[in-house]
């Protein structure tokens, strides 16, 4: 688990909002996000990043799963964004050492 503080920031009929949240994975290409409010599959948001303030657009890719912390949100950023979450993933070919 990575838990990186997050806000998301979103419309509803033309109204900005945000909410806060935390990841729960990340990876170069979106996120599992933690977070109080539920949002339907497809919706467009961006992701701040609150440790570097990196905003990335994205969408929920499909409708969040209510856990006994909240809602996890699997979003999908619309471009590969290596270095966002500023944690360096292994290269795609990497092999675990052999005893």
């Amino acid at each position: 688990m990575i838990r990186i503080p997050v806000r998301l920031h979103f419309a509803i009929s033309g109204n900005p909002e945000s909410v806060p949240g935390r990841t729960v994975a990340v990876n170069d290409h979106g996120a599992l996000i933690i977070c109080a409010r539920v949002f339907p599959g497809g919706t467009r948001l961006e992701v701040e990043n609150e440790q570097n303030r990196r905003i990335q657009k994205g969408r929920v890719v499909r409708a969040p799963k209510l856990t006994e912390l909240g809602f996890e949100v699997p979003v999908e950023f619309d471009d590969v964004i290596p270095g966002f979450w500023g944690i360096a993933f292994p290269p795609a070919d990497w092999q675990p050492c052999k005893d």
